[in-house]
């Protein structure tokens, strides 16, 4: 027991701060205080008494009863208990990569305290300085960087053994679907547009930090590996072994009698686990790879897998005893050589997945390319730009029909079959913005999936191109693999 709370002790820190935010809030006459104020009291009313320490229940369950005039009261007693059983627990440290002074400041102030460090990073490159010089427990990434893109290095911390399991919340001023699905594809563990309440981020931030300590506590769990640190190692020792390894991302459905749908149970989530299980090969691995979705990572063709994906799927949907509810999950399904890394397998697999859900739900897609050369249409006038894409595109099996300026482009995009459109921001005549805009009013080309090139940093424009109907940015310079991984989603969700 002493373990479990020595435990207590540390997480009643984050129950500290939320108590002292909800008291505030309530004296400056917020009307969503009070009731806070007093789930936080019920939450600590069982907890107390469970770890051994009987005094909290009786203070929070004054909490929990307490009327508007008598909650202050109230709420500094069990406050003064809590402060003095409370124990210091190693500082946490918060990086925010993030370029903009006036947000980091910001960001300082409301998430340092007594036991966490707030460490400030303006570039990826300081970023990995951060990372490499200690051990981090959570990361608040901007997407727009004056050195790269924001999801590249989100591909690459989930990449790392070392880094898999850190909580990364992924800052952004678009509102772009296509950019929040990519990103919690990518491993993202909240994606939050800007501009935000800092305060529900400062909560957030305490939430995710006290289920790191859960998580990554030997005295609960007997290990400090995380579920995404166990497959990403799964998945390199596959790859020694094998040529190709086929990833899944599967996600959960519920359909109950009388209603639209309801978040799927803990149990439910256990029940596909056992029975992924017992159906895959011993090396295989699934897991929970985000609150909603189960990764399965395997030495198998992306038939194979589909194939037992699919046997599960009809096994959970038939399973009794479940009062009447209809339980079971759409899936994607593809086969990788590790050269762009699980980040990039999973969010192909989750795209798939994704289309399964839009489709109608209950089923199972894989990978496979359509016949034939997928064609993508080229705006670009730097030649050497353009001679980079052009090569790098071909050489992974697509038709490039290129244009050095918009207005041929926008004719082309008009009447074309093209998979993909790829436009640069700046070019002479018609610039990417107004081949956009026409593109998106023509009927023909509504639906063309649409790639915006723009220079480094321009956070401007990739808002503007959103607006007027991208679906995805790419800043220059970029890394060929990764435009070509960007496509090839897009040409899934299309």
């Amino acid at each position: 027991m002493s373990e479990l709370q020595a435990f207590f002790r540390e997480a009643l820190n984050e129950r500290i701060t939320a108590l002292e935010v909800a008291l505030s809030a309530l004296e400056q006459g917020d009307a969503d205080a009070l009731e806070s104020l007093r789930r936080l009291g019920h939450a600590l009313k069982g907890a107390g008494s469970s770890f051994g320490f009987p005094e909290i229940s009786v203070l929070a369950g004054a909490v929990e009863q307490a009327g508007p005039s008598e909650m202050p009261e109230r709420v500094n007693a069990l406050l003064s208990v809590l402060t003095r059983t409370a124990t210091n627990p190693p500082r946490a440290v918060v990086l925010v990569i993030d370029d903009d002074p006036l947000l980091t400041r910001l960001l300082e102030h409301k998430l340092a305290g007594a036991n966490r460090e707030v460490r400030i990073a303006r570039t990826i490159e300081e970023a990995e300085q951060a990372l490499s010089s200690g051990r981090v427990e959570l990361i608040l990434l901007d997407l727009f960087l004056p050195d790269a893109d924001g999801r590249t290095l989100l591909g690459e911390l989930r990449s790392r053994p070392e880094t898999a399991g850190i909580p990364i919340f992924v800052m952004s001023g678009s509102s772009s679907l296509v950019a929040r699905t990519e990103c919690l594809a990518l491993g993202a563990d909240s994606f939050i547009q800007k501009p935000f309440d800092v305060d529900a981020l400062a909560a957030m931030v305490g939430a995710a930090l006290s289920r790191r300590r859960w998580q990554t506590s030997g005295a609960v769990h007997g290990a400090a590996a995380t579920a995404r640190e166990v497959v990403l190692s799964a998945f390199h020792r596959l790859l020694e072994e094998h040529e190709f390894v086929a990833v899944a991302s599967m996600s959960p459905e519920v359909h109950r009698p009388g209603s639209d749908g309801a978040a799927v149970s803990e149990d439910d989530f256990i029940s596909m686990l056992q029975a992924l299980e017992e159906t895959l090969p011993e090396d295989a691995v699934a897991a929970r790879w985000s609150p909603g979705e189960l990764i399965v990572v395997a030495a198998l063709s992306e038939d194979e897998l589909a194939h037992l994906i699919d046997t599960v799927r009809i096994r959970e949907r038939n399973r009794p005893g479940r009062k009447g509810a209809l339980v079971t999950f759409s899936a994607g399904v593809v086969t990788t050589d590790g050269a762009s890394g699980l980040a990039d397998a999973y969010a192909r697999a989750s795209s798939l997945a994704d289309r399964a859900h839009r489709a109608g739900g209950d089923r199972v897609l894989t990978g496979h390319r359509r016949s034939g050369r997928a064609r993508v249409l080229l705006a670009e006038d730097d030649t050497l730009t353009a001679a980079l894409i052009i090569h790098r595109l071909e050489r992974e099996g697509f038709e490039v029909e290129h244009y050095t300026e918009g207005l041929g482009a926008l004719q082309a995009g008009s009447e074309g079959d093209f998979a993909v459109a790829i436009l640069d921001v700046q070019m002479p005549g018609l610039d990417g913005f107004e081949v956009l805009a026409r593109l998106r009013a023509n009927p023909s080309a509504t639906y063309l999936p649409v790639v915006m090139l723009t220079a480094m940093g321009s956070e401007r424009d990739v808002v503007r191109g959103f607006d007027l109907g991208a679906d995805d940015y790419i800043l220059k310079p970029f890394s060929p693999a990764e435009l070509t991984a960007r496509l090839r989603r897009l040409m899934d969700r299309s």
